[in-house]
């Protein structure tokens, strides 16, 4: 049975206005778009009653969905030293604007995060004292992990943990209050630095925003990936890129980059995923063509046009 996904795309990538970006949406066959806000200035956070009406209708003049909002929070938006209230604000607004517009996610870039605590030492094996009398002479395999350099863990960061937390269980608490998901992601820290914060949060209103080239870029393969963060996927990208070294990418179109669309399709119908994929061809030249073939790679996956 082939998994059904709507397909929307980022709207700046179609047009800089709304309304030509609907449009251009529904020549190309998408089902919808996901509106990217610029800054906390950006007016569509801002609408009045009327205003949310008119953006409705836009899309519903056109059988589309309006997928969410897509926001991006500075580099450190969660630091001690960071303007935390100013932050929040931003948030809250764009959480409004949300509701306001019957969208039902906010992908939120939350910039850098704190690092996740290191793992628990392995015991040292007990000695028995018969072996304790025995010359036992280490294999080659013994003997290497003992040559490897040890790396010192990250230091931990009290007073980033302890304002992150609090800022994120306030957009918790108004997330909850507004029936609105927020799907998050951050570009600077890891999946694991991510997964340990949802975790410790435990709220029902957060997930992830699952990025391909993320992925690629990340210490984690695809099944740590749907380990630790399968059930709190909330909102994919359709980004792909080839892999170099050192985890460097470079941007590349759907299918024709190192992601594994296939096992990254079947773990979001095993992890029961009820969103839709969307396409965010910002970093190549031509968006509408690129576009145009996910959509074609896409096609045994669509959702049938609604």
């Amino acid at each position: 049975m082939p998994v059904e996904f709507p397909i929307t795309a980022v709207a700046s990538s179609l047009s800089p206005d709304l309304r030509q970006s609907a449009l251009a949406a529904r020549t190309l066959g998408l089902d919808g778009v996901l509106v990217d806000v610029a800054d906390p200035a950006s007016a569509i956070v801002h609408l009045s009653d009327t205003g949310q009406r008119e953006v409705r209708q836009i899309f519903a003049s056109r059988n589309l969905l309006l997928a969410g909002l897509d926001v991006a929070l500075p580099a450190r938006a969660f630091r001690p030293e960071s303007d935390i209230d100013q932050v929040l604000s931003f948030c809250r607004s764009a959480l409004n604007a949300c509701r306001g517009l019957g969208a039902k996610v906010l992908c939120l870039d939350v910039g850098q995060l704190p690092v996740p605590p290191a793992p628990p030492a392995p015991t040292p094996p007990r000695i028995s004292p018969e072996q304790a009398g025995l010359i036992i002479i280490p294999s080659p395999a013994d003997i290497k992990p003992l040559e490897a350099p040890q790396q010192q863990p990250p230091q931990r960061q009290p007073e980033f943990e302890a304002s992150t937390e609090s800022a994120m269980r306030e957009l918790c608490t108004h997330a909850d209050r507004l029936g609105v998901v927020l799907a998050l992601r951050s570009q600077l820290s890891s999946l694991q630095s991510l997964a340990a914060i949802l975790h410790r949060l435990d709220c029902p209103w957060f997930g992830v925003d699952l990025d391909p080239v993320g992925i690629l870029e990340d210490d984690w393969l695809l099944d740590d990936v749907f380990d630790h963060l399968g059930t709190l996927i909330r909102h994919v990208r359709g980004r792909d890129a080839i892999g170099g070294t050192q985890r460097r990418t470079q941007p590349a179109l759907i299918g024709r980059g190192d992601t594994n669309w296939p096992a990254l399709l079947a773990n979001l119908q095993a992890a029961d995923y009820r969103g839709g994929i969307c396409l965010d061809p910002r970093s190549t030249p031509d968006s509408a063509a690129a576009i145009r073939h996910a959509l074609d790679y896409f096609k045994p996956y669509r959702q049938p046009s609604r």
